[in-house]
């Protein structure tokens, strides 16, 4: 198996305007977002982890999405089940996979994974949930990866994501 692409985004820099660092942790204002632009490397294929330290103060959003206007490839994290659950999203098929055991305020390691044949999700590196897809492939969109929103402005993430953020394509 070999790495296609591994982007870690540390959570050291000061950024303008609402969305800054403090405390070596990302905060999300629940206002503003970072866009990655579409690249072919954050199209997986094959196979896929989405991890992050996260301690969410608002109970919903999307806090990870390749996810805009009805261009959808995959959503993880996503604050459910009035902040206490989960959700990780694929295509093509839509998907779901809800886990509860998420707790608001604290801060907490997720991680998504995606081996090809299953669907996983863990919170403090217990497993949560897990089910079958078994999907040739992800659909591939040009859709930008968005930071602290999914698929509309309705879908913003508030809390702080510590430490980094970890999306791992492999194939």
């Amino acid at each position: 198996m070999k790495i296609l692409f591994f982007i870690i985004l540390v959570i050291g820099l000061v950024m303008p305007g609402t969305l800054w660092a403090k405390n070596m942790a990302l905060e999300l204002d629940g206002e503003t977002a970072i866009e990655v632009p579409n690249s072919d490397s954050l199209n997986p294929k094959n196979a896929i982890t989405i991890e992050a330290w996260m301690n969410m103060s608002k109970p919903a959003g999307e806090c990870l999405a390749k996810d805009w206007g009805g261009k959808r490839d995959y959503i993880f994290p996503e604050i459910v089940q009035n902040g206490k659950g989960l959700r990780f999203v694929l295509w093509p098929g839509t998907k779901i996979l809800d886990v509860p055991g998420l707790e608001p305020n604290e801060w907490q390691h997720v991680a998504g994974v995606w081996d090809g044949k299953e669907m996983r999700v863990y919170i403090d590196g217990e497993e949560k949930g897990a089910a079958p897809f078994d999907a040739k492939e992800l659909m591939a969109t040009d859709a930008s990866l968005y930071i602290g929103v999914g698929d509309s402005k309705s879908w913003f993430c508030k809390g702080a994501l510590g430490g980094f953020l970890v999306v791992s394509v492999f194939g």
